[in-house]
């Protein structure tokens, strides 16, 4: 449906918006009487933090590089803190806000708070799990009345009179009323007290609570609360976050407690435990001779190294004198030289060496000039002899004494050794000690500068937040808001006629108008509308009833009906064409009820009107509506295709309006209609009629209910098929053109009947599918509007 149709159709039920609009303005008026209007109110915080966007105090930041206090998403938790149960709680409790108040108003109750509230009621007794409610009633005197009271959801069942300021004894214990800020002695109103639990009103508030971070780059909080009365709202943000300073205060105070007395605890454990370790280290240097754990190593290692030294010059020693002992007693070497630096440190045995080498030139000189047989020689080589004795005496005297220094030194290097192979131990265990001595002097002195910083904290204190902007509002309310809520009331007063309408329109599933015949191949030779009188017509069809046949054609009327077939009998004759021998017309439909009858009688009078000689023959011999037209003769084309009846002008009847047009009723409903078709009669009855006539129109029973139409088609020249707007489904269209394609009724076209009537509106709703029982067959009632 395009927009323009669906605006037509809109302004064509006009009333229907206008009920809708004012049904539904009353209703947002309603709704703005009756509804308890809201307000909200908001403040930002700041929330101090640290460098790493840890939110946390003093006290916890002293210990924060231990990695004992860890903060992730600071703001966050802080958030969470101030959206929790329990300090909402505490709220309600500084506030009294589980004891409210109301009277009531012409269409809702009104809250009493702040200014408005003339008496406040203190039950200190009650448990915190206790529900209770009553009417106060203030009468002279500063007296009161209170009536219908309940606790826990009993009825107590007695009034209780008191005078304000007075403590009096109730089934709720000790209950007490005080003026209020807004004291007035002469107030009438009956005020209705509610004591809520606190725990309950607090999850009932925190639904109105909203508390958020818009930048996660900033530590603003911003914190609003939506209430119905501003005042309370206010009320409400203010002390939500005195009761977060004071938490956090009282968690700080506590912090700072907590850890003096641990930082006292723990370093009078260290001080007893470093004078522990400074004896042990003490008494194992002691023990051990080791006042230098690194020196004694060095010492160790310098004698170690220094014993070595002496062995090898010990045993380099030993093997010259084993060397010169062994060359003395060679009897070959008598005569030869020893060794002048042997490398023996003894200076008795190099003194000998020295004159022994020295007797040995002497002699081997004296040799040399003279001979061996000398007795110079002769005595030499004794004093030599005496020599080598000697020398040797002396050589075993110095290995004796170089193997006990070897052994000696051996003794000494080995005792460096073994200083050398324990000090490691030692150390190691020196290292140990000492690392804890050191670890708890650091840590001792580390609390000692800890106690001090926590003593300055105690003594300076401040809040963990800033007020950045203080609790602000309008003082209107933010629901309902009467623009928006008439708006969208109108809004809704105009969708929902509108909205009914498409669906209705949407869910139409029967022909409606042109448009729906867009796509048909069959062609298009006009549609009538359906005005007038003919809408009682309709409403007969919906009944099943059998309507009075409705001549619409008239001559020289301009109706629109009239215009109409003046229109479809132009679209036909155009279609004819001048072949004088294509005049017979068949009129059919698909279901009963199109109003083929009705379009076949007052077109071929339409035509008659234009003084064509016209000819309607009735062979929808089942119903015969066309015969109605003439009052239903008695005989007719029934008669003379059953050979009852041969004079065929005997069956022609003139139409009183119309004398160029004549109508051939059926006459005697006969049994068999579909037999008498076959006849033979019924072609020479045709053939005679396009003889005398311009126009002969044949009204035939629907396709679909009987074959009669099939067996008429053989004797037409064109079809005009009937299609009824709000009666036809759109199903049946693919029907229709498959007919035509398949070439079963000749020249075949269409004809819309009944679309609309001048005020624009469809003949029907297009509801469900009408029920019409066509009524062939003594078990079918006639169907009407044929």
């Amino acid at each position: 449906m395009r927009l323009q149709e669906f605006l037509y159709l809109c302004l064509s039920h006009w009333v229907w918006f206008l009920i809708s609009i004012v049904v539904c303005l009353g209703l947002a008026f309603l709704y703005m009487k009756t509804t308890t209007p809201t307000y909200s109110k908001s403040a930002s915080i700041l929330i101090k933090t640290d460098s790493n966007g840890n939110s946390q105090s003093n006290t916890a930041a002293m210990f924060a590089d231990l990695g004992v206090y860890e903060g992730n998403s600071s703001v966050s938790n802080e958030i969470a803190l101030i959206k929790s149960p329990d300090l909402m709680t505490e709220v309600v409790r500084r506030l009294n806000l589980d004891m409210s108040y109301s009277v009531e108003g012409k269409l809702r109750d009104i809250g009493l708070y702040g200014r408005t509230l003339p008496l406040m009621v203190s039950m200190p007794d009650l448990k915190p799990e206790d529900s209770a409610s009553f009417r106060l009633k203030l009468t002279s005197g500063g007296e009161y009345v209170i009536s219908d009271a309940t606790l826990n959801g009993a009825e107590l069942g007695r009034e209780i009179h008191g005078k304000i300021g007075t403590t009096v004894k109730t089934p709720y214990g000790a209950l007490t009323v005080q003026p209020g800020e807004g004291f007035d002695p002469n107030f009438q109103s009956t005020i209705d007290v509610t004591r809520v639990p606190p725990r309950v009103m607090a999850k009932g508030l925190l639904g109105g609570l909203t508390v958020d971070n818009d930048d996660d780059s900033y530590d603003i909080v911003n914190i609003s609360f939506t209430d119905s009365n501003p005042r309370r709202a206010e009320d409400v943000i203010n002390t939500l976050i005195m009761c977060y300073n004071d938490r956090w205060m009282r968690d700080k105070r506590e912090l700072a407690d907590n850890s003096s007395k641990f930082i006292d605890e723990r370093i009078q454990l260290l001080q007893d435990e470093l004078g522990d370790v400074d004896s042990d280290i003490s008494s194992f240097k002691s023990i051990n001779l080791l006042p230098n754990v690194d020196a004694a190593a060095s010492m160790y290692m310098s004698q170690a190294t220094q014993a070595n030294i002496a062995l090898r010059d010990l045993r380099t020693q030993e093997n010259m004198v084993k060397y010169i002992r062994g060359y003395l007693r060679n009897t070959d070497n008598n005569n030869k030289l020893l060794p002048a630096n042997a490398g023996i440190a003894s200076a008795n045995i190099s003194s000998q060496i020295s004159q022994y080498n020295t007797k040995i030139l002497e002699r081997n000189s004296l040799v040399a000039q003279s001979s061996e047989s000398n007795p110079l020689v002769a005595q030499i080589d004794d004093q030599l002899t005496a020599m080598r004795g000697a020398l040797i005496a002396s050589i075993d005297n110095e290995a004796v004494a170089i193997a006990e220094q070897i052994r000696s030194q051996e003794g000494f290097g080995g005792a460096a050794t073994s200083k050398i192979a324990s000090n490691p131990k030692q150390a190691k265990y020196l290292l140990s000690v000492e690392r804890q001595q050191k670890v708890k002097e650091t840590l001792y002195l580390y609390l000692l500068q800890k106690r001090e910083e926590n003593q300055l904290n105690q003594a300076f204190t401040s809040y963990n937040t800033r007020m950045i902007r203080e609790v602000d509002g309008s003082n209107f309310p933010i629901a309902p808001v009467g623009r928006k809520v008439y708006m969208l009331a109108f809004v809704a007063s105009l969708l929902i006629p509108a909205l009914s309408l498409f669906i209705r329109e949407c869910s139409v599933h029967v022909v409606r108008g042109r448009k729906d015949l867009r796509n048909m191949k069959v062609p298009f030779a006009g549609e009538l509308p359906l005005a007038g009188k003919k809408q009682k017509i309709s409403r007969k069809i919906m009944q099943n009833l059998d309507p009075t046949p409705v001549t619409a054609v008239k001559e020289n009327s301009r109706n629109a009906i009239n215009e109409a077939f003046r229109v479809v009998r132009t679209n036909i004759e155009f279609m004819l064409g001048n072949d004088p021998s294509s005049r017979v017309l068949m009129m059919t439909s698909a279901n009963p009820g199109s109003g083929k009858t009705f379009v076949g009688f007052n077109l071929a009078k339409s035509l008659s009107i234009k003084n064509k000689r016209v000819v309607v023959i009735d062979l929808d011999m089942r119903k015969a509506s066309l015969s109605k037209y003439i009052d239903s003769p008695t005989l007719g084309v029934s008669d003379y295709l059953a050979n009852r009846v041969n004079d065929i002008q005997s069956i022609i009847h003139k139409v009183k309006d119309a004398p160029n047009m004549s109508i051939i009723p059926v006459g005697t409903i006969p049994p068999n209609p579909t037999e008498l078709l076959f006849s033979d009669r019924l072609a020479a009855l045709i053939k005679d009629l396009k003889l005398h006539y311009d126009y002969v129109f044949i009204d035939c029973p629907p396709v679909e209910v009987v074959a009669d139409s099939s067996i008429i088609s053989r004797f037409a020249d064109n079809t005009l098929f009937v299609i009824r707007a709000g009666l036809l489904d759109l199903s049946m269209l693919q029907v229709i053109d498959r007919l035509y394609e398949e070439g079963k009724y000749p020249g075949m076209s269409v004809i819309l009947n009944g679309t609309i009537n001048p005020k624009g509106r469809y003949v029907n709703r297009y509801g469900n599918p009408y029920s019409y029982g066509y009524g062939y067959g003594s078990s079918y009632r006639y169907a009407s509007d044929e």
